[in-house]
């Protein structure tokens, strides 16, 4: 068992504060009114936030997490780094960066370091200061009725196109279908299907206990015991099969550019139709953003996506027209594009490149990764209940093999056949996750 403190990065609870440490008074953040910031969009009445360029702040803060050093924790999470209301990016940034210097050499620590600097461009990519990146605000996933929410796999891909590829991504779905983190759990389904969607995209899954759930399993409710019991299933197949994760990355022949514009918290209110409309088809993008691109990044793609939304600025435009010079192709389709042009035009971007196609189940798609010469397909069933006869495509492939590996019974087993330039194979029955 490894342990985590947790340290918020703002919050001055001033009953206590105000009376254990008087100058704190003069520690607080003024808005532009010059009314005191508090937490939760200012109406909580107790946590007023702290200014964190203040040195008395962070020699406090310092002095924290040296007790969680001194008291043996393996890491340690700042919470609340996300808003620039609070603290530009520049301030908590050379925060942060203070509060590393003192790990690592005043206190000689390797203490691990995370925090959730949340989704907007310019906050995301503080996590080079992270030595692995967290982000809450992911949903629960899976078919209700006519909705079938796919969203975190644009959010894992628009993190994974700012952080190193090595660099690892913790996320934490905390918003479900009815309810969130703090008045209920996932059911067992959704905690597979969760695990399995943040494996086969190149990140890691977190679920937050915030109160409902550990008061269940400690009273011994069934239905937590179950949703126990599906994490460690899954838990276990992911240590267990660690060779099909470690060192894997994505196989996308095609990138999505967005200048950033609109992404939010937990990015809910940008136009994200385009890149769930390519995940639920199985297209293999990546998501990059144009402020962080050059030359040489955009080689690696046989075309490029431009989001209706995006604004490129002259240099990033002229990048692309630089890009096309060298005869490579960017598509960008109007707001109100039918989805059938908007697929074929952006597969048509790379028609030679890797594409995987789902036939014979609505709800199923995939996802491709490489490890040297071996190609493993992530297979991933979001609808309530197994799927029966998967036909699944592979282009272009020279495999003349495969095998099935799953965490789930009852599969039936699996049909392959090499055809010419690809490979073909047909799933009997995919629960959730092969």
């Amino acid at each position: 068992i490894r342990s985590a403190a947790y340290v918020c990065s703002v919050s001055m609870f001033w009953e206590s504060m105000f009376r254990d440490e008087p100058r704190s008074v003069r520690w607080i953040t003024f808005d532009p009114k010059g009314v005191p910031y508090r937490y939760s969009g200012g109406r909580d009445p107790l946590r007023f936030i702290a200014d964190v360029s203040n040195p008395e702040w962070v020699e406090l803060q310092k002095r924290r997490v040296g007790a969680a050093i001194d008291a043996g924790f393996d890491a340690l999470f700042f919470d609340n780094t996300a808003s620039a209301a609070w603290a530009p990016d520049a301030a908590m940034d050379e925060f942060i960066g203070k509060i590393r210097r003192y790990i690592h050499e005043e206190k000689r620590s390797n203490l691990l370091l995370f925090t959730n600097y949340g989704l907007t461009p310019t906050r995301a990519t503080l996590n080079r200061n992270m030595e692995f990146v967290f982000a809450e605000g992911w949903r629960e996933p899976g078919v209700w009725g006519e909705e079938w929410n796919v969203s975190n796999i644009r959010r894992t891909k628009y993190l994974r196109g700012i952080i190193p590829p090595w660099k690892p991504l913790t996320t934490e779905y905390s918003i479900f279908h009815s309810g969130n983190r703090a008045t209920t759990w996932l059911g067992p389904r959704s905690q597979r299907l969760a695990t399995a969607e943040a494996a086969a995209f190149h990140s890691d899954y977190s679920w937050d206990m915030e109160g409902p759930f550990d008061h269940a399993l400690m009273t011994g409710d069934a239905a937590a015991m179950e949703s126990w019991k599906a994490i460690g299933q899954y838990g276990r197949f992911l240590r267990e099969h660690e060779d099909l994760y470690w060192n894997a990355r994505p196989v996308s022949p095609v990138a999505v550019l967005t200048s950033g514009g609109g992404v939010s918290f937990a990015w809910d209110r940008e136009d994200s139709g385009l890149y769930d409309l390519l995940a639920k088809n199985s297209v293999l993008f990546d998501v990059r953003l144009l402020a962080a691109l050059d030359l040489d990044q955009l080689k690696a793609y046989r075309g490029v996506v431009l989001v209706p939304t995006a604004e490129p600025a002259p240099a990033q435009q002229e990048l692309l027209e630089r890009y096309r010079a060298q005869g490579s192709r960017v598509y960008s389709p109007a707001r109100d594009a039918p989805a059938a042009d908007v697929l074929r035009e952006v597969r048509a971007l790379a028609p030679d490149g890797p594409s995987l196609a789902i036939e014979g189940a609505p709800h199923v798609l995939g996802n491709v990764t490489r490890q040297g010469k071996r190609l493993i397909v992530h297979l991933l069933n979001y609808a309530p209940a197994p799927a029966s006869g998967v036909e699944v495509r592979l282009r272009p492939v020279e495999q003349r093999n495969a095998r099935l590996i799953t965490p789930d019974t009852g599969t039936g087993g699996l049909a392959h056949r090499a055809v010419p330039g690809g490979f073909e194979f047909t799933l009997k029955t995919l629960d959730i996750y092969a």
